[in-house]
């Protein structure tokens, strides 16, 4: 702004000696440098960058004469030199870097995943009271080892009984523990130095942990099938011979890089599924609990291999620390794994996914559609997340430089 008046403030207005002319110094815009040379009366706004930094390492900071300061968002500065983001920058929160979850040839699994082999050893409690569950592993084993297949997962399974092979339900054991490694325990644990159970499953895991001939550079994984005591069947006691097994399983699966995940049956008591559970979280795996098999047990091994690749990240989970990275309503797996949630709905003072006391199950399935948050696919077939063994966070990603 130009006037004529004849006085005018020198800190605030600069005058041109020429003309007489009065002309505002502030131009109001805080990014600028507002000066006036008082020899010529001009009035100079230079815009000052510097002072426009917001303190967001990814935005480019500037000054414009009109509007001030502006911050514009530049995806280049968060690059995190990994094939498998999507980095972005947010103009408040700073650089984020999501899983590029793109699955360009259609299989289940994002191009950014790839699985080693796997080596499933399933060992079977054949007392009869885990028929149900066995008759439907038996009779669909075949076709989720060639769902994995299709989805690019190699899944080699071995299928044993722990001292019988009695046909019927159990049509699928090739053989058993007993007869294939013996009978005696690695270490010679004072609780238990050898199998004399088709119960023993604590026992068979800890066998068959040491001694199996797992293929070279596969994931080893134990999948224990029992609903009753690990240590010859009911009942189970905790503390007593039971947990001394699993102890002792656990310690012997460690030493061998080998992961736990155990099914338990339908009715299977709180001790067993407690002792269960520690054996899987104590080597790496998750337990399962079986409550309908014919709908819940061959998905969930299908799911379980799926959610290794789904699930592991630079830091477990996709990246960001999530503990389940599928389901967007949990952050930790909690008492019931990441698909259920831990809830007591009838006020029974147990968690739903563990059932009640007495051992009469009362699951609480997951939203239909609550599988596969991270890859946009529906909830059914392979993709849907039951979550058997997601932690074990096994998968390394494929770098495609």
């Amino acid at each position: 702004m130009v006037t004529n008046a004849p006085n005018y403030n020198t800190e605030t207005e600069c005058c041109d000696p020429a003309s007489g002319n009065i002309a505002v110094i502030e131009d109001e815009t805080e990014c600028t440098e507002d000066t006036c040379d008082p020899e010529t009366g001009t009035v100079t706004h230079i815009a000052i960058d510097a002072r426009c930094d917001d303190g967001v390492q990814c935005t480019v900071d500037s000054c414009d004469r009109e509007l001030g300061c502006v911050s514009e968002p530049d995806d280049g500065f968060c690059d995190d030199g990994d094939d498998c983001t999507i980095d972005s920058c947010d103009p408040e929160s700073g650089c984020e870097h999501v899983f590029d979850d793109t699955d360009s040839d259609g299989n289940g699994v994002p191009d950014c995943i790839t699985c080693p082999a796997l080596d499933v050893v399933f060992v079977m409690d054949t007392s009869g009271t885990i028929s149900d569950e066995a008759e439907i592993l038996c009779a669909r084993i075949d076709s989720v080892i060639a769902k994995l297949a299709l989805a690019g997962i190699d899944f080699n399974a071995t299928i044993w009984g722990i001292t019988q092979t009695p046909g019927g339900a159990f049509s699928c054991l090739t053989d058993t523990v007993a007869n294939a490694l013996g009978t005696d325990v690695p270490g010679n644990p004072p609780c238990c130095p050898s199998i004399v159970s088709e119960e023993d499953w604590a026992l068979a895991t800890a066998i068959v942990a040491e001694g199996f001939g797992w293929l070279p550079g596969a994931i080893r994984v134990v999948v224990p099938l029992g609903d009753e005591g690990p240590l010859d069947g009911d009942p189970c006691e905790d503390p007593g011979g039971d947990r001394d097994a699993i102890t002792h399983a656990i310690d012997v699966a460690r030493a061998n890089g080998v992961l736990v995940t155990p099914i338990t049956g339908d009715g299977s008591s709180p001790c067993v599924v407690a002792l269960a559970e520690a054996l899987a979280t104590e080597t790496g795996g998750d337990i399962f609990r079986s409550t309908e098999p014919a709908a819940d047990v061959a998905d969930a091994i299908e799911n379980a291999v799926v959610e290794i690749c789904l699930a592991m990240g630079p830091n477990g989970g996709l990246g960001d620390g999530d503990g389940c990275p599928l389901n967007p309503d949990k952050a930790e797996p909690g008492v019931c794994g990441c698909n259920l949630p831990d809830v007591d709905r009838d006020a029974n003072g147990v968690v739903d996914c563990l059932g009640e006391e007495a051992g009469q199950p009362t699951p609480q399935p997951p939203p239909a559609d609550a599988s596969c948050g991270a890859c946009g696919a529906s909830g059914a077939g392979l993709y849907s997340l039951v979550g058997a063994a997601y932690v074990m966070l096994l998968c390394v990603r494929r770098r495609r430089r």
